[in-house]
């Protein structure tokens, strides 16, 4: 059931009619304790171009339709983002916003298969630095940084937060099991555009893809047992389920398989495997009783 905060707070993806009131909502907290500097300027004067053009994403608050929050996520490299231009105006404090919106972007980071979310801060503002150990942040050692103000850097590392694995049917012969797992292996890898890590260059200068900076364990089930736990991850919402049927596999074209599947309930459906990515409690739940494919 919603409580009363949940039905009259909002968070919504940045539009553009939000750029005044993006940095309103921070230059009025770090004018209170600080001054602005030029990256503050050069993210508040373009949020589009400085944030979202470079890949990262915005967040605003809306409570009871007006704009009371904001905050940012912003692209540092292929596997980390950095939380950023946290705000919520005066009126509406002690509300739980500036908790909802870093939930939104850890929330968006996990999505994307990102691997760790970092920021910087200063101590002078307590009751943020407690907010963010609350939503799972950890100091750790402060390097060099542009911002005069920083004196404290968090992190947390998503990873120790999410899973992935894929399930095998196990009456599969060999070469199809393989076909399996790296049909599953590369849609996984498509909807999670961060799980690949940057690509790296070894001591004689040769060049080497980037690969996944998660494990992707392969367990084995029946198909009866497959079809189960792709039910049951659907479920909460807060797993991401990619499936390979039959007749995926069968199929001699991707418009082939689509008429194929448009014809089947889900029912009707007979999994060659699953991979799934999301809460790792639940996948773990979900997984505990299959043994590794051998």
């Amino acid at each position: 059931m919603l409580t009363a905060v949940d039905q009259q707070l909002k968070i919504v993806p940045y539009e553009s009619a939000h750029r005044d009131a993006f940095r309103q909502l921070n230059q009025a907290w770090i004018t209170r304790y600080f001054r602005l500097e030029e990256a503050d300027n050069r993210a508040l004067d373009d949020p589009e171009g400085y944030i979202l053009a470079k890949g990262g994403f915005i967040f605003m608050a809306l409570w009871e339709g007006e704009v009371v929050g904001a905050c940012a996520l912003i692209k540092v490299n292929q596997r980390v983002f950095e939380l950023a231009k946290m705000a919520v105006t005066d009126k509406v404090q002690g509300k739980g916003i500036g908790y909802a919106l870093g939930k939104a972007c850890i929330e968006k980071a996990k999505s994307l298969g990102i691997k760790k979310v970092e920021l910087l801060s200063n101590t002078k503002l307590q009751p943020a630095i407690n907010l963010y150990r609350k939503l799972g942040f950890v100091e750790v050692p402060l390097p060099a940084t542009e911002y005069e103000r920083a004196d404290i850097k968090m992190e947390i590392h998503l990873q120790d937060l999410v899973k992935a694995v894929m399930i095998i049917a196990d009456d599969l012969p060999a070469g199809l099991a393989i076909n399996t797992g790296a049909v599953l292996g590369a849609s996984l890898g498509n909807k999670l555009p961060y799980m690949v890590a940057e690509d790296l260059q070894d001591a004689s200068g040769g060049q080497h893809a980037g690969l996944t900076w998660i494990p992707l364990p392969m367990l084995k089930a029946t198909r009866q047992e497959i079809k189960r736990i792709a039910a049951e991850a659907k479920l909460p919402g807060d797993v991401l389920v990619v499936d390979l049927s039959e007749v995926a596999q069968t199929a001699r074209s991707y418009e082939a398989y689509k008429a194929s599947l448009e014809a089947l309930t889900e029912a009707e459906m007979n999994y060659s495997g699953i991979a799934l990515y999301g809460d790792k409690t639940l996948i773990n739940k979900l997984t505990r009783k299959l043994s590794l494919y051998k």
